[in-house]
């Protein structure tokens, strides 16, 4: 394959790659009634969406990453950066369906994995969201390593008469649309696990909070891990 036919490969893949994005943005769960996730096609794909989704969010990261103090230029840095986000996300979709299993969901792993891929084509508009908040809220948290005086400026900056609507417009769409997502997910794991009522909520519940010790105990640290080689 020549240069010419990769770049007609890649054109063609993003065009794919933007209708599949725009199909799940704006039907939601619906879009995989008619979507047989068990084929092993639709995992490629969907890994293949994942990986797209990720490249857009290390992009939008590099901001942040330059405020932090970051060597973002590096391509080590964004190489790593790309594969534990990926990983995060695998580590959140097998959570999710260990969970289901546990009070008796139907679906197979690949289904949950090319189910949540193709979900994570709303972490792009919600960090687009969070980007500026982070841009204008990093610099003066920089400024002190005493939490109370970060706490200090947080809420002087959140009560700036000039800054006040734009930053809880900003935060009200963010948090809308992440509560959005998680409909988007639990409707989502309850069509393939063939689950309702006390036990697809248990089940949900008990993902929730899967993913919540994982972030703090594994995505947290390797994070850190990553941002301190970078410095």
């Amino acid at each position: 394959m020549d240069l010419k036919e990769i770049i007609e490969f890649l054109g063609k893949d993003w065009r794919s790659f933007i209708k599949s994005w725009y199909a799940v943005i704006t039907k939601g769960h619906r879009v995989f009634e008619h979507l047989d996730l068990r084929d092993e096609s639709t995992l490629i794909y969907g890994l293949r969406f994942m990986f797209y989704i990720g490249l857009i969010g290390v992009i939008l990261e590099i901001p942040v990453a330059a405020l932090v103090g970051l060597q973002h230029e590096k391509p080590s840095y964004l190489v790593s950066s790309l594969v534990l986000l990926l990983s995060l996300w695998i580590g959140y979709s097998v959570i999710f369906h260990l969970s289901m299993k546990v009070v008796g969901g139907t679906a197979e792993l690949r289904e949950t994995i090319a189910e949540f891929c193709f979900l994570t084509a709303f972490f792009p508009p919600i960090m687009m969201l969070q980007l500026p908040l982070q841009q204008y809220m990093i610099p003066f948290l920089r400024e002190s390593d005493n939490q109370e005086d970060q706490l200090n400026v947080i809420f002087q900056l959140i009560f700036s008469p000039s800054d006040l609507m734009t930053f809880l417009t900003l935060y009200v769409l963010s948090s809308g649309l992440t509560i959005y997502f998680f409909i988007v997910l639990y409707k989502a794991l309850r069509l393939i696990n063939n689950l309702q009522g006390f036990k697809m909520i248990s089940g949900f519940s008990l993902g929730i909070f899967g993913v919540f010790l994982f972030v703090n105990l594994i995505s947290v640290p390797l994070h850190n891990i990553l941002y301190n080689a970078a410095l």
